[in-house]
């Protein structure tokens, strides 16, 4: 594949209108290793004379394929440590990666948490659930006990909806479901460094989680009626 995709560049060149430059040639090969999903893989990188070519299936500097990076990002999300994710990348794959390597992979996915943080809004959200999860960090914040007992008032009228409304608040399986997955992610870390380094860790199980939401609440389709009832085109103008 790279010797057809060299050949498609050179033949690209050829076609091109004559200038002063001389036509370009191969000009033999280069040596280069690349971390895949399934270990080391050695390749020859065929060269051209005139250094045009910019190889687009492996780039000239990359050195991990996309699967090494998944493998990587997975074991990172199921809460592994960075010394276990490298003795089972040596043990399984006889591969030998670093700490920084490690959490070059990872930290790629920040970006990604910074873009979903600041994502937009939904028009309406009809339940808003305020859950909370304990991770060991070294700063704490006692400011939020504080926050919380201020606004109290502001909590608990919930409890005056009518019964189908109030019985899709009390069902939380969902949300058990997803602190298991967290917990079990974060028990095995301990604590963390840093807020950023938990963020990165709770997103990627975030998002590996929510593959399989594809269904709404069981009861959801009562407590839909009953909203409509109570706050009318406030929240039927946006239903689809």
């Amino acid at each position: 594949m790279l010797n057809a995709e060299l050949d498609h560049h050179l033949e690209s060149e050829a076609a091109e209108p004559a200038e002063s430059k001389p036509r370009n040639h191969r000009n033999g090969y280069s040596a280069k290793t690349v971390l895949t999903d399934t270990g080391k893989l050695e390749l020859e990188t065929p060269r051209d004379r005139q250094g045009t070519s910019s190889p687009q299936l492996i780039a000239k500097y990359r050195r991990r394929l996309p699967g090494f990076d998944a493998k990587i990002i997975s074991m990172y999300t199921r809460g592994m440590p960075v010394r276990e994710i490298q003795e089972h990348l040596q043990e399984i794959y006889g591969t030998e990666v670093s700490p920084q390597l490690i959490s070059q992979v990872t930290d790629a996915v920040l970006d990604e948490v910074a873009a979903w943080q600041g994502r937009p809004l939904e028009p309406i959200y009809p339940v808003i659930f305020f859950d909370a999860l304990r991770v060991k960090i070294r700063a704490k914040y006692p400011a939020i006990v504080q926050s919380w007992r201020r606004n109290w008032e502001e909590v608990i009228p919930f409890f005056a909806f009518p019964a189908d409304v109030r019985r899709i608040i009390y069902t939380t399986n969902a949300i058990e479901s997803l602190n298991s997955s967290l917990r079990r992610a974060v028990r095995v870390r301990g604590h963390f460094p840093s807020d950023e380094a938990a963020t990165k860790l709770i997103y990627l199980v975030l998002r590996d989680v929510s593959k399989d939401w594809k269904m709404a609440a069981r009861e959801w389709g009562a407590a839909r009626t009953q909203f409509a009832l109570l706050y009318g085109e406030r929240f039927t103008q946006h239903l689809d």
